[in-house]
């Protein structure tokens, strides 16, 4: 899932389609109001309660706040940088080189983020390609829809 990284968030969202996708179950009697960047007034549709959320091999629960037609797939607020002990280090870009660490296991892992609106980018190897050995297999669905392990997020400084 593809996620905005908003450290002026107070919450974590999830866009209803990504919720429903996904088999994510929620609370609807667990609401609350949220102030847009843009000063509109929005009600969450209710609460995911620990939501089961995977990074590499980096696992967490979370609560995800189920909105209606999100701009975003994911949105990541202040919790996040909690649940994972996260540290960032900015680049000039406006990417953002971030290492997260399990709180539990003191397991750290480190990703790197780009702007919105940007893409991926991928930097193209010069080198030997991949040897048949270290394929994946043909039948294998690597789409980052399905592997759970795949998690790309932006840089924001729209608060929600």
């Amino acid at each position: 899932v593809e996620g905005i990284l908003d450290m002026g968030s107070m919450i974590l969202c999830i866009d209803k389609r990504q919720a429903v996708g996904r088999g994510i179950e929620w609370d609807p009697s667990t609401v609350l109001h949220m102030q847009s960047a843009n000063g509109s007034l929005n009600r969450t549709l209710g609460l995911a309660r620990n939501v089961l959320m995977e990074i590499g091999d980096l696992q967490f629960r979370a609560q995800l706040h189920v909105v209606e037609k999100a701009p975003y797939h994911l949105l990541i607020g202040r919790p996040f940088e909690s649940l994972t002990c996260m540290e960032t280090k900015g680049a000039r870009d406006g990417s953002l080189e971030l290492t997260l660490t399990c709180p539990n296991t003191g397991h750290k892992i480190q990703m790197g983020t780009y702007p919105r609106g940007r893409g991926v980018r991928v930097e193209k190897d010069e080198g030997r390609g991949l040897e048949p050995s270290e394929r994946p297999p043909a039948d294998q669905n690597n789409s980052s829809e399905d592997a759970q392990a795949d998690a790309n997020f932006q840089t924001t400084s729209m608060n929600c």
